[in-house]
């Protein structure tokens, strides 16, 4: 009887996240559970081995004020004023928020309302370029001495979390100071089928990723091991991260199964750890912090360069695309990526995601 329980609860592994894990018995059979998150479902990650391609800029952007979980950002600017690449034109609006920056040099043309994905209007700023792409001089590298300083600069960064949770990764990292944090994470699992945005970060940005981890070991004095999650069809991947961290003591690089959800926050935690999250509770209860390896990578990017974040790589891809890639383009690109991706070969029915970058249908 046991066994037809536990081989059940295999195959409905990732099931269990919402399910019993507060109780005992939930647990004990997790426990038994050798991995979790057992879905197959076949990979198209026609993109991997391509090289991203860098948009030289965007005729306009929009970009909204809320592009992360909490308060949304408070505006700074007013149509018809002149911006730069990297300027502030929103600041963080209480603890749970994130600035949001210019991705190009022009105009504000508009405040108008977006209506995110998840059915919220929120206000949004329509920049129109000058093509000049002209940085601001604000632009500085944030001095750091201690965990605080990691954490404003974070906060300054306007970094959330790139995974798709949008979490802002100042106060992910704010958990670090209560000191009861002893493992974090690096997501590079990417086990949806067709993206492979984190793929090209690991491959071709691996030594942002390594100077993430040496922040991370310099200033988290609290954590004892740090821990590099990549599923098994990334080989590259895991070859290269492994052979860059091999003189670092306590990292290590898992191999994650390719099913379907590693890169969900407690499926990968139970699969590198075994370390179970109760219902209604957070990662940093467990004494663990995750972090997506390209959130990571940009983090590091920024206090070396005190570039917010203004651009990112996005993979397009999907029977409807023409020319499947990877793209670097300025946050906010919006139909002149769908004319950079030379059109789609049929219309897409729907587009799924959580994104900053607006529909392609504008």
């Amino acid at each position: 009887m046991l066994f037809h329980v536990l081989r059940a609860y295999r195959k409905v592994g990732s099931l269990l996240l919402f399910g019993c894990v507060a109780t005992k018995i939930g647990k004990d059979i997790m426990l038994g559970l050798k991995k979790m998150g057992n879905t197959h479902i076949p990979h198209f990650k026609y993109t991997a081995n391509t090289p991203s391609s860098i948009m030289p800029d965007a005729k306009e952007v929009l970009l909204p004020l809320s592009q992360h979980i909490g308060a949304p950002a408070e505006l700074l600017v007013s149509v018809g004023d002149e911006v730069k690449v990297g300027q502030k034109i929103a600041e963080a609006n209480g603890y749970v928020s994130s600035p949001i920056y210019a991705s190009i040099s022009g105009k504000v043309s508009k405040i108008e309302d977006y209506l995110r994905s998840d059915g919220r209007i929120v206000p949004a700023i329509r920049i129109v370029s000058d093509g000049t792409m002209t940085k601001s001089e604000d632009i500085t590298h944030p001095e750091i001495n201690d965990l605080d300083g990691l954490i404003s600069a974070a906060r300054n960064s306007g970094l959330v979390g790139l995974g798709g949770a949008g979490f802002p990764v100042s106060v992910k990292l704010d958990a670090l100071k209560k000191g009861t944090i002893d493992t974090i994470i690096i997501n590079g699992a990417e086990c949806e089928p067709y993206i492979t945005s984190d793929t090209h970060t690991m491959l071709y940005d691996s030594e942002w990723v390594c100077r993430g981890i040496d922040l991370l070991l310099q200033y988290a004095e609290s954590v004892k091991q740090i821990i590099i999650g990549i599923e098994k069809n990334k080989p590259e991947c895991i070859d290269k991260i492994t052979k860059l961290l091999s003189d670092k003591k306590n990292i290590r690089v898992v191999k994650l199964p390719d099913t379907y959800p590693q890169g969900g926050e407690k499926v990968i935690i139970f699969n590198t750890t075994k370390r179970i999250i109760p219902e209604g509770k957070l990662p940093a209860d467990v004494g663990v912090i995750v972090m997506n390896v390209t959130t990571l990578a940009l983090l590091a990017k920024y206090v070396h360069t005190g570039e917010p974040l203004v651009t990112r790589r996005v993979t397009v891809d999907g029977s409807a695309v023409a020319s499947p890639k990877n793209v670097i383009a300025p946050i906010g690109t919006s139909s002149c990526l769908k004319a950079f991706m030379k059109g789609f070969s049929v219309m897409p029915e729907y587009w799924m995601s959580f994104s900053t970058l607006p529909s392609t249908s504008a």
